[in-house]
Order: structure tokens, then sequence, then C-alpha cells
């Protein structure tokens, strides 16, 4: 299961009303083999897969938003507002900025850490800065402030 349908699976089970949900989740889920092997079959790329992968999962959520709107009364909407459309422009962001490193730089051990390293603060930026909300930030930087590694730093 993906990160973004975790807290969707609990609320599934906690209904006890396994059994449509587990036969519709796991049948649209388990297209990605018989739809990549066709892929293969008919030529593609490797890749291929992998964006097959992710067009059946991204659906997958989907579904399981619409089979959870009458299993524990989940508002589809807000499910969406609050967490895909803060979800979303991080992850674009956090896959795009780092990429261009890709094309500018050489295949190698630089290239590899340089991209490791900007993936790494990209998303944690993007993350702070559109992902969060009020609360989740300040809680954020209460812990940061707690933290006795920092405190030693800034008495510095």
């Amino acid at each position: 299961d993906t990160v973004l349908a975790n807290s969707l699976v609990t609320s599934m089970l906690a209904t006890g009303d396994i059994k449509k949900y587990q036969i519709i989740v796991t049948t649209v889920g388990c297209l990605v083999f018989p739809l990549s092997w066709l892929a293969y079959h008919l030529g593609f790329e490797p890749q291929v897969g992998y964006m097959l992968y992710f067009v059946i999962y991204s659906i997958l959520l989907f579904v399981r938003l619409y089979l959870l709107r009458d299993m524990v009364k989940l508002p589809i909407m807000m499910y969406v507002r609050e967490v895909l459309f803060k979800v979303t422009p991080v992850m674009a962001i956090s896959c795009a900025i780092p990429s261009i490193l890709l094309f500018v730089i050489d295949e190698g051990l630089l290239r590899l850490v340089a991209v490791v390293l900007l993936s790494m603060t990209v998303t944690t930026v993007t993350t702070y800065l559109i992902g969060l909300n009020e609360g989740e930030k300040k809680y954020i930087i209460g812990l940061l402030e707690k933290n006795p590694v920092l405190k030693k730093l800034r008495q510095r």
C-alpha cells in the first residue's frame, strides 16, 4: 500500500466490514501485473511498468475513497483538499528540481550525492512551506527548539 492509503486502510479495518473493500481493492491492484506484461509483450520499455503501477495505484486511491465514503462517512472533497492538494505540489516540486541535475551533471558518484542531497533539501523545504498547516509548523519549530544538539549549536 501507499503512504496516502495507510490511514484509509486503517479506518476501513476499524469498521469490520472488509470483504467488499478487499475484493475490489485487490482486484484493481492486481491489474498492474497483467497490464505490465501486456505492455512488455507489445514492446514497451521497462519503465512503462513503473508508470502503470503509478497510474493503477492513483486510481486505487480514488477507489478507496469512494468505498470509504459510505463505510466511515469520509468526506471525499475534504480529503482531496486537505491531503491531495498539499501532497501533489510537494511531490511535483520534490521530483522536478532534483531531476534537473540528471541533465546537468554526468553520471557518477558526484551526481548521485548531489541528487540525493538536493532531493532531501527540496523535499524538506517544500513539505514545510506547502505541506504543513500553521499548527504543524509551530509543532516542528517547538521540537527543533527543544533539541539539545541545536541548543548547543546556538550557544556557540
